[in-house]
């Protein structure tokens, strides 16, 4: 790899060591490499070499980021500037952004289910994202999600190339559309876009850090919250008693992030939230997932339309 000491001295940065030792949270499909390094001081940072496709949007996020903490958001780690200005540096051949590393662990799985007070603090992060960024004016360039297209398009992709699973994907999307046909005139918000347990780094109480925002930008206002949800019923087994489960739901309800003409569509949201995941499943060619993930839309599907 490029000589970390001249990387980090670009960005006004002592480098010390490289941290091996150090597993780096969250996907790894969000840059081309990535390394936890350590300055003088014993600060940790992770540094990223990201493509030339992804800077706008880093850039993008980056002011975003430094908006929210100017804010007051917590559980942030937001770009360093590069001296001179902008959040992505040009040097040694590439593109690299550094933040400083939050130390903590990923879940246990499944037993963080058991444990309701991490939900219901993240829940309530959720919650000072939605008011920090109220009357925020987001940076251009960040992710934008046209839903009812995107559903369209990946049934018309199905249909020609895997009509098995288009087949399956029919009585989803039916019970979908009516959400489909709303979701353009739904209230906004600024959605983290893919928030669920593994990207936040997690401490004995609650969220340390929430990573990977890559997908930010602005969606219906329980987005979010229903991704979440979506991804822990899926390791739930669809038992909406498990603790985490309910602690996350109460804790919505009682903060101001399911208003009043948004509440009724949470379920749907929740189905909807897992289009992404089939489309992972499929890219990667992971049949057992791509089964589960099937009859666990099948399942939020048949709850929906047994719903009074």
């Amino acid at each position: 790899m490029t000589p970390y000491h001249d990387l980090l001295s670009s960005f006004g940065v002592d480098f010390a060591r490289a941290r091996q030792d150090l597993p780096v949270p969250g996907s790894p499909e969000r840059c081309l490499r990535r390394q936890v390094v350590e300055d003088a001081s014993g600060a940790l940072w992770l540094l990223e070499r990201i493509g030339p496709a992804q800077a706008a949007r880093r850039e993008a996020l980056g002011r975003l980021l430094e908006a929210l903490e100017a804010r007051g958001l917590d559980r942030l780690a937001p770009y360093r500037r590069v001296p001179g200005g902008g959040h992505v540096l040009r040097d040694w051949a590439g593109l690299w952004q550094l933040s400083p590393f939050v130390t903590g662990r990923e879940p246990e799985r499944p037993g963080y289910l058991e444990r309701p007070g991490p939900a219901r603090e993240l829940a309530r992060w959720l919650a000072r994202l939605r008011r920090a960024s109220l009357g925020l004016a987001l940076p251009g360039g960040l992710f934008a999600l046209d839903l009812p297209e995107y559903a369209r398009a990946l049934s018309a992709r199905l249909a020609q190339h895997r009509p098995g699973v288009h087949a399956r994907l029919g009585p989803v999307l039916k019970a979908l559309s009516p959400y489909l046909e709303a979701w353009p005139g739904l209230p906004r918000a600024l959605a983290h876009g893919d928030l669920h347990p593994l990207n936040v780094v997690w401490g004995a109480d609650g969220p340390l850090g929430v990573i990977d925002w890559e997908f930010a930008g602005a969606r219906p206002a329980l987005d979010d919250a229903a991704n979440c949800l979506g991804c822990v019923l899926l390791e739930a087994r669809g038992d909406r008693s498990a603790p985490f489960v309910e602690a996350f739901a109460r804790e919505l309800r009682g903060s101001d992030l399911l208003e009043l003409s948004l509440a009724p569509w949470l379920d749907a949201a929740v189905l909807a939230s897992r289009l992404g995941w089939l489309s992972e499943w499929l890219r990667k060619a992971d049949a057992p997932m791509l089964s589960d993930e099937l009859d666990y839309m099948d399942h939020l599907a048949a709850r929906m339309v047994a719903a009074p």
